[in-house]
């Protein structure tokens, strides 16, 4: 279960595999359901069926990304600027919508202070220690959702 934990809090995919040769009631079976339900307990977890994470990777594989630059006419707030680096648009595939999106964005001098915007939006992002995890809406089959970064003013704090 350690494990499992693990996995959860850096956002990683665990896989148990049941296969029905092997999953006779006893101890296999116990061990497979006490994972689901400690998993279902602490609640931001995905139980899914193969070809549901099947279909999960490949509409992963077609979310485009493309950085861009800035765009100056979201809301800003006062006492806030651009961070210095690119917008980037997330663009869901042509043929499917994306719905529980969150993109990792590796910031090497941190995310103190930082503001996320998503479409010109502040959202209630994730600040981790190698950056941030943002959290996007649902995009409807080819839409894009931009993200963009803000700081403080220099010498000044505030909130958007």
């Amino acid at each position: 279960m350690d494990d499992a934990r693990k996995m959860h809090a850096i956002g990683g995919l665990a896989i148990v595999a049941g296969h029905t040769q092997i999953m006779r009631p006893g101890p296999r079976l116990d061990a497979i359901r006490t994972v689901a339900d400690s998993a279902r307990a602490q609640g931001a977890r995905w139980i899914a069926r193969a070809e549901d994470v099947a279909d999960w990777w490949i509409a992963r594989a077609e979310v485009r990304l493309t950085f861009v630059p800035p765009d100056d006419s979201g809301f800003r707030g006062e006492g806030f600027e651009r961070a210095g680096v690119s917008d980037l648009l997330v663009e869901a595939p042509v043929d499917r919508g994306l719905d529980g999106l969150w993109v990792d964005l590796v910031l090497p001098r941190g995310s103190a202070s930082m503001v996320v915007l998503v479409d010109g939006r502040s959202v209630d992002f994730a600040a981790t220690e190698w950056g941030v995890r943002v959290p996007l809406p649902t995009l409807a089959p080819g839409r894009q959702a931009r993200i963009s970064l803000l700081v403080p003013t220099e010498g000044r704090t505030a909130t958007p």
